[in-house]
């Protein structure tokens, strides 16, 4: 086992990448509060909590929990009573390397540095389990895929950070309409003010903060990690503020539903659950695609080809990609990713089809040979056309050719002998 407990010191450990302009330590404070409240948050089911982060984890005792506790398994025997300098050593030395052992790179964040208190070293190790427990393991900067998703689905807000742009309390109420329709219908005539009074101009964002964090944890759960007032703080970093947003965008949160929303109404029959096996062979992108117009070449292609050819027509549809087909297509999809690109595509408008475009026919006539069976691909892309509706024709050379179609819902494998040479056609 590797130990990682006696090194330290590096700024990549720091959080305090995160901070922002203005009053140097205010951001700091903040941060230190919003980190606070999501260890709690995960500690509360063991009945375990911490005032000060500084000190608080130094025995190891409630920073082997929180290991425990995010990673969903024993990490080793943690001394419950520690008693001296080596047990603290002992027990976060056992935390850490649980948590490098999972994949978390904690680059020179060692023993001595949370046991000695060294709060932004402390407040780096919160930011890598947040990142990699909270808004998931991603080979990409998390930031770009959270801000590519809320781009998407509160377009009217221009969002550009995870500070200022969230400080009057409208984008989170813009956030909450988009998850639940209905739910702030006026989030575009909250008050906003223009003037020269600070504190003023304080009150009204708190307020508009302060409704819009109480109707999010009253419909949905979400809970305070961020306070309020440190949202409508100008002194606000993008760590704290991409922590409490995330809870937006987990696995089973309100806005990964309603992105499967909107993506189930562009899909017509085929039924979308997740944002990563749901995608992994490229058919529900071309389904979108195609719903929405666009033309996706046919061909009976692998999952990367596939999607590759998803991509490049809803592209012409003005849709750029988030991820490359290899890595929408990775069975280890981090769901951000694909979500994001889902809420993109949600955008499309479906557009009706003409009959010959609502049943495909995919095969290679090149390797057709003269009295060996020939098979062909047909799937229906419209909920409006029933299997036995379909009638298919094979034409050789010198007429019609038997064939049969064998359905499976959508999907059809028909075959047909050539019994000559020369060019034939499937209709």
């Amino acid at each position: 086992m590797a130990d990682i407990g006696e090194k330290a010191r590096s700024a990549e450990g720091h959080a305090a990448v995160g901070g922002m302009g203005g009053h140097d330590d205010r951001w700091i404070v903040i941060q230190k509060t919003t980190f606070t409240n999501w260890v709690n948050e995960q500690l509360q089911v063991r009945e375990l909590s911490v005032s000060d982060l500084k000190t608080d984890l130094g025995d190891g005792v409630k920073l082997g929990n929180l290991v425990e506790i995010i990673q969903s398994r024993k990490i080793g025997r943690i001394v419950k009573k520690p008693l001296n300098q080596h047990h603290y050593i002992q027990n976060v030395t056992l935390a850490l390397n649980a948590v490098s052992e999972d994949g978390v790179k904690l680059v020179n964040i060692g023993s001595e540095d949370i046991v000695n208190g060294n709060l932004k070293l402390i407040l780096g190790l919160i930011w890598h389990l947040i990142l990699r427990y909270q808004i998931g393991k991603t080979k990409f900067p998390p930031k770009k895929l959270m801000l590519s998703w809320l781009q998407a689905v509160i377009p009217e807000c221009n969002i550009r950070n995870f500070s200022s742009d969230w400080n009057d309390g409208i984008a989170l109420s813009a956030l909450l309409e988009y998850c639940k329709p209905g739910l702030f219908t006026n989030w575009r005539n909250l008050p906003r003010y223009e003037g020269s009074d600070e504190d003023r101009a304080y009150q009204i964002r708190l307020e508009n903060c302060r409704n819009a964090m109480d109707v999010a944890k009253k419909e949905f759960g979400i809970p305070m990690v961020l306070r309020p007032e440190d949202l409508a703080n100008p002194d606000l970093d993008d760590l704290s503020g991409m922590t409490y947003l995330s809870y937006f965008m987990m696995v089973d949160s309100p806005g990964y539903h309603a992105t499967l929303r909107d993506t189930n109404k562009l899909v017509g029959s085929q039924l979308v659950n997740n944002f990563q096996s749901d995608w992994a062979d490229g058919s529900v992108l071309c389904k979108i695609v195609t719903a929405a117009g666009g033309q996706v070449p046919g061909g009976d292609d692998d999952s990367v080809t596939l999607t590759q050819k998803g991509i490049d027509a809803a592209k012409r549809l003005g849709v750029e990609p988030v991820l490359k087909a290899e890595e929408m297509t990775d069975p280890e999809v981090e769901h951000l990713g694909v979500m994001a690109y889902a809420a993109r595509l949600s955008e499309l408008k479906p557009v009706a089809m003409n009959n010959d475009e609502k049943v495909t026919i995919k095969t290679d006539l090149k390797l057709a040979c003269v009295g060996k069976p020939t098979k062909y691909k047909l799937e229906i892309l419209s909920d409006d056309v029933n299997f036995s509706d379909v009638t298919t024709e094979v034409q050789g050379p010198s007429g019609k050719l038997p064939t049969e179609v064998t359905w499976n819902g959508m999907v059809g494998e028909g075959t047909f002998t050539p019994s000559e040479i020369g060019q034939h056609s499937i209709f």
